[in-house]
């Protein structure tokens, strides 16, 4: 589960714990050198591939071992049939016993997938089986991206996996994977419309005219901006949905260098600003004695980022902003003091909290 140590740390108080223990790294290394001695010599029999796999149940992260019962199912596999998903059937089996007591285990996933590519097992039932793993486990990013891989399989359509995403979000706000998700599926959804006239068409070949067909909508940057300020009042601490704010930005910055739309791009900027000392505002009446760093650390440090964009791309008319982002790097030294140093250079001008084009 998301939140806990791969592998628990075992108990050393108990003397007769601590003796079993030895006990089992005894017969756990009598294992696998038998194990990797017959792999070796090409054994590839069933009492050696059976031995493997109480290994590989025992430590899923013995790698070595995966490849060598690769090339044992290779030789299978090449005879197709009913014996060739049988034996990916048993293989999956093991891969799920692994991941059932060590689910963050990066071989096993890895080989699970190298089954499924074979495309000989259901890519349906893998899809459901990650559902329910996602459902108990919303944030493993294992599962994440083996769904993600099982999607591109399949050439499932954009829009339906970011219903997903956005389902998981309404479920859990502090979902990082769900909104990396929709960073991944929202220019494949909400594309610009082709173009239908004759210097669309001579213009669309320059990469600039080709860059800008790849942007974001802004009614759509609208509507995501409108998601993300939910998650904001739920829980301003929750960094995740800020990540994916500072992303938004950066496809507003992708409009911005096109020089068109600069009125739009200023109002939508403007209107974070207000939301970001909103939420300050609330924050600090909530708590005024002492307000909980966590809660105001990213709308502070959001402000600032809205301040600099605002200066970059109407320097005329917000050069007084300058003033505004020295201010909120000087109180971010004090909440979030083990940045401190980042913050005092930022403060100076020579140090900047990027946002990225996203093009």
């Amino acid at each position: 589960m998301h939140g806990r140590p791969r592998y628990p740390r075992p108990n050393t108080g108990d003397p007769q714990k601590l003796q079993a223990a030895e006990q089992r790294v005894q017969l756990y290394s009598r294992l696998t050198s038998t194990v990797l001695k017959r792999l070796q010599a090409g054994q590839y029999d069933k009492e050696t591939l059976d031995l493997a796999a109480r290994l590989l149940e025992q430590n899923p992260e013995v790698y070595t071992v995966w490849n060598h019962r690769k090339r044992a199912l290779l030789a299978t596999l090449s005879k197709g049939g009913d014996t060739a998903a049988e034996a990916v059937k048993a293989e999956l089996a093991l891969t799920q016993r692994a991941l059932e007591k060590h689910p963050k285990s990066y071989a096993t996933w890895h080989h699970r997938r190298w089954l499924v590519a074979q495309h000989v097992t259901s890519l349906q039932q893998e899809v459901d089986l990650v559902n329910r793993l996602l459902e108990a486990d919303e944030r493993n990013f294992h599962g994440w991206g083996y769904r993600q891989f099982l999607m591109e399989l399949m050439q499932a359509a954009p829009e339906d996996e970011e219903a997903y995403a956005a389902a998981k979000i309404d479920h859990n706000f502090s979902n990082y994977s769900a909104w990396h998700l929709k960073t991944r599926l929202l220019k494949k959804v909400h594309h610009q419309s082709p173009t239908v006239t004759l210097d669309d068409l001579i213009s669309a070949k320059s990469s600039a005219a080709a860059a800008e067909e790849r942007l974001v909508p802004f009614w759509a940057l609208r509507q995501e901006l409108e998601l993300v300020t939910q998650a904001f009042y739920t829980d301003p601490g929750d960094q995740s949905p800020w990540l994916y704010h500072r992303w938004l930005l950066g496809c507003l910055l992708a409009h911005a260098q096109t020089g068109k739309n600069k009125e739009e791009i200023v109002s939508l900027l403007q209107q974070e600003v207000a939301v970001c000392k909103d939420i300050l505002e609330l924050e600090d009446t909530a708590a005024p004695d002492g307000k909980a760093a966590s809660s105001i650390k990213w709308p502070s440090l959001t402000l600032a980022q809205l301040h600099e964009l605002l200066c970059s791309v109407a320097p005329s008319s917000f050069d007084n902003e300058q003033t505004d982002v020295r201010l909120l790097y000087r109180q971010l030294q004090d909440i979030d003091q083990l940045r401190a140093g980042f913050y005092t250079d930022a403060s100076k001008g020579s140090a900047k909290i990027l946002v990225q084009s996203a093009t």
